[in-house]
């Protein structure tokens, strides 16, 4: 990841990332995992790497510390964190979503989970809300509505990157898409962090915060306290 923006580091076009198999011998065991990709952009960047464990396994890691900077939250704040106006850079959202749709989704569901780096992150309520999704009757309520647009109930997993001009339309076109470009029914159909948005006749403000509460409610499920 490139420290500065906030952004994967990508290389031919593809986000770098490497999966090496992990069983430790004894609790402080280490392994080697290697990173291939062009550098020449990266001059002057400050590159660093995450690690994505087993969700349990975390769970007992960071049970079983007593530093501050692992305790794991009650629920109270992990709601608190999905309905409030908390914003996370677009991978700690992305990966905040995988692992509910991983662990949420029905064993014997007829879509397959895909791996992390098969899916994007999409904004449901676009940025450019103002031109198309109407006018707001006072300044604050633009404010407000600009504020919710990067929390959790707002932001969605799906399995291909929305066209341009499908990601900026109106509601009911980002839904069914237009001239042979999918919208979010072909590229979210299936995918259990989305249940209730796809049947939603609007999406405002009110369905960001209902979408939050149930994200919140699978999330203390997911991470229990």
């Amino acid at each position: 990841m490139d420290k500065q923006p906030g952004e994967a580091v990508a290389s031919g076009g593809k986000t770098v990332t490497s999966t090496v198999p992990f069983v430790p011998d004894s609790a402080d065991g280490t392994q080697t995992v290697t990173f291939t990709f062009a550098g020449t952009d990266l001059s002057g960047h400050e590159v660093v790497t995450f690690e994505s464990l087993d969700p349990d396994v975390l769970c007992d890691e960071f049970a079983s510390q007593e530093d501050s900077s692992t305790q794991m939250p009650t629920d109270e704040e992990v709601r608190s964190a999905f309905t409030g106006e908390t914003r996370y850079i677009n991978l700690q959202t992305r990966g905040i979503l995988y692992l509910i749709e991983s662990k949420e989704r029905p064993a014997n569901s007829s879509t397959v989970l895909l791996g992390f780096d098969g899916y994007s992150l999409e904004h449901l309520m676009l940025k450019k809300w103002h031109n198309n999704w109407g006018c707001l009757a006072t300044e604050e309520g633009e404010r407000n509505r600009d504020a919710i647009l990067l929390t959790l109930g707002n932001l969605a997993i799906i399995t291909q990157a929305l066209n341009a001009s499908i990601r900026d339309a109106d509601w009911a076109t980002k839904k069914a898409g237009k001239n042979g470009a999918p919208g979010l029914e072909g590229c979210a159909v299936g995918i259990t962090t989305m249940d209730g948005v796809l049947s939603a006749a609007a999406w405002d403000e009110e369905k960001i915060h209902e979408r939050a509460k149930r994200l919140a409610d699978m999330a203390v499920r997911v991470w229990p306290k």
